[in-house]
């Protein structure tokens, strides 16, 4: 330090920092002792508090409403409340927490433990109620809960975006029933987009601990649509993905549960509606990843896994190898090859067993040949059921190359990228994750894997050509950790709007604002340009005086050739008034001078250099597309292509050529039939479809679309138009409905 120079010269971030090192409770009582401390440091330390009740209540109101002005009270963002765990009870019970809670306007987490043990305290209906009159959380984590706690939750007033409810449960009760008709009409859960819950049953055990015969269940009259990730542990899976229409991320947990009376493995048995097909109607969810983790031997998933598979088409499944059981990984890989699948990414967790572990990769793995897998990571753990703290694997990672384990494990490490390679020609994308298991860290009661990751790169060629005796022809080229993460993040979470709305058309001036504003206001979240429209000036301005943040929007916009595409994209971003739009596509072929290759190796570098978070094409076909992907490094993301019924014969190989290689087709004009070619043959198909439905004949085609995997991108100038083709995508088509369009617009299909 500077002569002269003492705690109050410090800067607040500096004086933050200091206090971060030192130990919780010495820094809690520098912060909150102190004037001279730090306000910076002091409002952390005072954001996050935590307290037993009821036994603590008076001091805390004291501590939060007495003393200090109300300034603690004012810093507190987050709430954890445990039980006392004591026979003693205060006088005042819970009044006294209650008060707090009242006044506590900035409080946006609340944590509330041992919930059953609260709420049936003789004064407990004191703090029920006030949890329930708190509207403004933004996450709110209920655990141990009963009875009394699911009727707390049919009063809670708060629409949080992140809820958990947790059931009280022990091996000889390891699930609580809930019904799942008053589960899904929860207030609490119609704005969450994250929601986890642990140990909650549809059905009724007997007293073997096996459940009962599971009653049929009816259609839920209410669904969640704002539920993006769900987070479930020792439940029963489909009955709540049905729940969730843009459900994309599914993270499924299999926990033992320890007593000294006996132990709880779930296992398929206990998801009695995740082992037949019944619940699949009833879901439309399309996965962005499917995450599955088993802490021991005994329990088996490979039913559940199976129907999850199959119902929700996941791009990523993540999982262990399941002590190659070759039955589940069969039906994986067979459900894989289907034109229909969207799965291109494996992620397998290899532990405890070499010998099985080298099985997997020699007989389970090669079963994905013809799938067109495009990305494999395999994670090695010596054992699973040994995991490390952070602060130990703070120090093994400063010596990562150093892994420990036996030397079985460092031959399958150094063996494995070639096994993969050979076994898999699609492959874009290899990787291999030496490491361990380590405790929570993240509140998901499951442990995380941590290891030094090893990526490689399959040059050009190796999906379209390999040797005669069917190995994989091109050899592997290692890329640094940080471009392999790019590319296992890109995989794992980057997602397009299922709907655009397009600029194509709109014009210039204060209306193209306008009807870009309305589409906004409506709901639409993704806003399809390009350079050629000429109006992305008035898209950007309708952006900002939406007062949406950047993150709230996916922008797409297109290279025309009305510059050199460097400068291109950057006009684009000013006129947009961005950093960085979602996805930049060159607009035709023809636009690609003085070739594909040549025009594509721009674009990547748009996309390392910030400027595109991704990048793709529009109006290429199938041979254009394997030009490209021939000397590509980083796959398009998109394909932008005309696609409405009477171009299906043309375009669908488009879009089966698409799935195959990891491309989403985005199909611009799905309406046409009916707005420039009615009276054609698909109008006695559509008036059927839509008498039964009492649906519009513009929704069906859209719904069509949606089923056809596509991203539709769509306009109109009408405020009620556009929240029908919002809602277009809940409309249940049968099966049978999609094939008599597909029949009609191949008999009336322009070639």
């Amino acid at each position: 330090m500077a002569p002269g120079a003492n705690i109050l010269s410090l800067n607040d971030d500096i004086l933050g920092i200091i206090v971060a090192w030192l130990p919780q409770r010495d820094a809690a009582k520098l912060a909150l002792t102190s004037r001279v401390v730090s306000t910076a440091a002091r409002r952390r330390i005072l954001s996050s508090l935590q307290l037993t009740a009821p036994v603590a209540s008076v001091r805390f109101r004291k501590f939060m409403l007495d003393e200090d002005d109300g300034y603690r009270l004012q810093c507190l963002r987050k709430l954890t409340i445990h039980d006392s765990n004591v026979l003693y009870e205060p006088p005042d019970g819970y009044t006294p927490l209650a008060d707090v809670l009242e006044r506590a306007r900035n409080l946006q987490t609340l944590v509330v433990t041992s919930v059953e043990e609260h709420l049936t305290d003789p004064s407990g209906y004191i703090l029920g109620d006030a949890i329930a009159s708190l509207r403004d959380l933004r996450e709110l984590d209920l655990r141990s809960v009963d009875e009394e706690g699911l009727d707390l939750c049919k009063n809670l007033t708060c629409k949080p975006d992140v809820f958990r409810l947790e059931a009280l449960s022990s091996s000889f009760a390891p699930h609580v029933l809930v019904d799942r008709t008053m589960l899904s009409e929860l207030n609490v859960l119609q704005r969450a987009s994250v929601i986890t819950l642990h140990d909650f049953t549809f059905v009724e055990f007997g007293d073997q601990g096996q459940p009962l015969s599971p009653p049929p269940l009816p259609k839920p009259t209410a669904l969640w649509p704002s539920a993006k990730t769900l987070r479930l542990r020792n439940m029963d899976p489909m009955p709540v993905v049905a729940l969730c229409p843009n459900l994309a991320c599914l993270h499924l947990a299999a926990v033992m549960l320890c007593h000294d009376g006996g132990d709880f493995y779930p296992s398929d048995v206990h998801n009695p509606y995740s082992i037949t097909d019944t619940l699949e109607p009833q879901v439309t969810a399309r996965l962005r990843v499917f995450d599955v983790f088993v802490d021991n031997e005994e329990s088996r998933l490979t039913k559940t896994i199976v129907t999850i598979v199959r119902a929700t088409y996941p791009r990523v499944l993540s999982t262990q190898f399941h002590h190659c059981d070759k039955g589940l990984w069969g039906q994986l890989a067979s459900f894989a090859a289907r034109p229909d699948s969207r799965l291109r990414y494996l992620d397998v967790l290899l532990h405890d067993n070499t010998t099985l572990a080298q099985k997997w990769l020699d007989e389970c793995l090669p079963q994905f040949s013809d799938c067109g897998i495009l990305c494999v990571r395999i994670r090695l753990v010596e054992s699973i059921g040994n995991t490390i703290t952070e602060q130990e694997w703070q120090s093994l990672e400063a010596h990562s190359d150093d892994w420990d384990a036996e030397s079985d494990w460092e031959e399958l490490r150094d063996t494995a990228p070639e096994l993969i390679l050979h076994a898999i020609p699609s492959l874009r994308y290899v990787s291999v994750s030496p490491g361990y298991m380590m405790e929570d860290r993240n509140g998901h009661d499951v442990p995380d894997f941590v290891g030094r990751t090893q990526w490689w790169r399959v040059p050009s060629g190796n999906s379209e050509t390999s040797s005669e005796d069917g190995q994989a022809a091109a050899g592997l080229v290692e890329i640094d950790a940080e471009e392999g993460w790019r590319i296992h993040e890109y995989m794992r979470r980057t997602e397009i709007p299922s709907i655009a709305f397009g600029t194509w058309k709109l014009g210039n001036g204060q209306t193209t604002i306008d009807r870009v504003n309305q589409a906004l206001e409506v709901g639409f979240t993704h806003i399809d340009s390009a350079q050629v429209y000429r109006n992305e000036k008035e898209a950007g301005a309708a952006l900002r005086a939406s007062g949406l943040k950047r993150g709230d929007v996916y922008i797409t916009t297109k290279y025309s050739g009305r510059a050199d595409i460097e400068t291109s994209i950057r006009n684009s971003c000013d006129f947009l008034g961005v950093e960085y739009v979602d996805l930049y596509l060159i607009h035709g072929p023809d636009l690609a001078v003085p070739d594909i290759p040549t025009m594509w190796a721009k674009m990547e570098k748009i996309k390392e250099g910030g400027l595109a978070k991704s990048i793709g094409v529009s109006n290429f076909n199938v041979q254009e597309l394997r030009t490209l992907l021939a000397s590509a490094r980083i796959t398009p993301v998109a394909n932008q292509i005309l696609f409405h019924p009477y171009v299906l014969a043309r375009q669908a190989p488009i879009v089966a050529f698409g799935m195959r290689h990891g491309i989403v087709s985005e199909a611009y004009r799905v309406l046409i039939p009916i707005t420039r070619r009615s009276g054609g043959p698909l109008d006695a198909p559509l008036r059927g479809i839509c008498q039964r439905l009492g649906a519009e004949p513009e929704h069906v085609l859209l719904a069509w679309a949606k089923a056809k995997g596509v991203v539709i991108v769509t306009s109109s100038t009408k405020k009620e138009r556009l929240q029908g083709y919002l809602k277009a995508g809940d409309l249940e088509l049968t099966t049978a409905d999609i094939e008599a369009i597909d029949t009609a617009g191949l008999a009336g299909g322009l070639q």
